[in-house]
């Protein structure tokens, strides 16, 4: 749940984390972390962001990135209240109607929200818009295999299975 660990910021995040490192004893995330994660693995400290989430999450949302140094250039939010509209989401049309309004960019496109069926459109999705897309899914199976020390190049895990 990617809202669950940004929710109440950058500390809840953490100490979520530090909670599940302990109790295992094994190395832990989360998807809001591991979308961070992401982020920097690109070296941006600038995203878009397509927000499933209703204005509150979504501002809860906006709060979180900003504690970790991320600058929001623009926002979309699609307002789903519940997580099936999330994954009912046109999300090629979606990502397609919100680039096109932009200026040409390079930083990262983020789709927050597990309830999105993102990972296997990303290739295309990329392709459509030029430019790196990281989705909660992507993210948190692509952090959770590196705290792993497993490395997974593919391309169809977009540019962030291919990166380094």
């Amino acid at each position: 749940c990617t809202c669950g660990s940004f929710v109440g910021g950058i500390k809840w995040a953490e100490t979520q984390m530090a909670a599940l490192t302990k109790a295992t004893g094994l190395p832990a995330t989360s998807t809001s972390l591991s979308i961070i994660t992401a982020i920097k693995e690109f070296g941006a400290d600038t995203v878009d962001l397509i927000s499933p989430y209703p204005p509150r999450l979504t501002s809860n949302l906006l709060a979180f990135l900003q504690e970790s140094n991320i600058y929001v250039a623009a926002l979309v939010t699609l307002s789903c209240l519940e997580p099936e509209e999330s994954d009912d989401l046109e999300l090629r049309s979606e990502v397609k109607k919100f680039d096109k309004i932009l200026a040409k960019r390079s930083h990262p496109l983020v789709i927050p929200d597990t309830a999105i069926s993102a990972i296997g459109l990303i290739p295309q999705l990329e392709k459509d818009i030029n430019r790196p897309i990281i989705a909660a899914n992507q993210a948190t199976l692509w952090n959770s295999l590196n705290l792993m020390d497993i490395t997974v190049r593919t391309k169809k895990g977009g540019s962030l299975f291919s990166s380094k």
